[in-house]
């Protein structure tokens, strides 16, 4: 089956504190009118498929600012793999090659999960930017924010077993991008398994085997719009260690 490839779609020139207001959090009230009125960024949607930001280099110049949607990004470094997602408030320079940072080979590819609305930072937006120094402050608060939740999936990465890494995985996406419902948390991203595999550094045959267990413990259930996660972080976690206990004890030889 063919991958879909997602165009892009130039929506014009928009004001930055309509698409993104918490941008002008550290503005002075008083001058926040003007700096809002000030700078103004071109907009463009991306749809779902294999994406290629390349393409909008020229345009952006300095970054991507994602405004809504979300992407998985899958890099592959010697023969090994890993991923993460991206979404509103993410800032990206997508189009920079991986060579730059490795001796190793290495192959990048982005999917859209769900349809992107981006904001082309360019040189001119830098320019007006510059003069409101907390709007320059946030957008590098929002890469080393990036930074950080890297550095986290790294650490839940460390988990030994599969089961572990996938509960911890989607709770932390759950923090970010889930909805409190009467029923659980809802994850409303429908990652399959070869995503939910890059992202917890796991082989597809055992984040399926490891979502039948977590399902038939109660903690998670998968929708057609994303996952279900049941109860509260902590409890989910004691449940899942009180059962991995007891599998080591019946694997324990008998004295």
């Amino acid at each position: 089956m063919r991958t879909a490839i997602s165009r892009e779609q130039s929506r014009g020139p928009a004001f930055i504190a309509d698409l993104d207001p918490d941008l002008l959090d550290g503005v002075p009230v008083a001058r926040r009118a003007i700096a809002a009125r000030d700078l103004r960024v071109m907009v463009s949607r991306v749809g779902r498929g294999t994406w290629l930001p390349q393409e909008l280099a020229p345009k952006a110049t300095v970054g991507l600012l994602i405004l809504d949607g979300i992407a998985f990004r899958r890099i592959e470094v010697g023969g090994r793999c890993a991923g993460d997602l991206v979404g509103a408030g993410d800032l990206l320079r997508p189009w920079e090659s991986d060579l730059d940072f490795t001796i190793l080979p290495t192959d990048a590819a982005w999917q859209v999960l769900q349809p992107l609305s981006v904001a082309l930072i360019d040189e001119a937006f830098v320019s007006r930017a510059a003069r409101w120094p907390g709007v320059v402050s946030c957008l590098l608060a929002r890469a080393v924010r990036r930074t950080r939740m890297v550095t986290l999936q790294f650490a839940l990465a460390q988990r030994v077993r599969s089961e572990e890494r996938l509960l911890l995985v989607l709770w932390e996406l759950a923090q970010r991008w889930g909805k409190v419902t009467p029923e659980g948390v809802v994850l409303p991203i429908a990652l399959r398994h070869h995503h939910l595999a890059t992202l917890v550094a796991s082989l597809r045959p055992s984040v399926t085997l490891g979502l039948q267990r977590l399902a038939a413990r109660g903690l998670v259930q998968r929708r057609t719009d994303g996952y279900l996660l049941l109860g509260e972080p902590r409890d989910a976690w004691a449940e899942l260690s009180r059962h991995a206990h007891d599998d080591r004890l019946r694997a324990s030889p008998v004295g």
